[in-house]
């Protein structure tokens, strides 16, 4: 019938749906880890570098208070 027909397709719609949201929240979460990941990465360098420059810093004033 008709309506068999309606709540046929009704129901693979709301199946698409639901597919197309899940797709997407993976590739919201995919998207905001990749993100914090690199954002990570980023901050370890800069306080790697910030310790590399204290270090040489340090250095310098002993030497030159030797």
């Amino acid at each position: 019938t008709v309506q068999t027909a309606a709540d046929t397709a009704a129901t693979q719609v709301s199946a698409e749906l639901n597919r197309v949201r899940e797709e997407a929240e993976k590739g919201i979460n995919d998207f905001a880890n990749n993100t914090r990941t690199a954002f990570e990465q980023r901050v370890n360098e800069m306080r790697n570098e910030a310790t590399r420059q204290l270090q040489m810093a340090s250095q310098r004033a002993h030497d030159e208070a030797i």
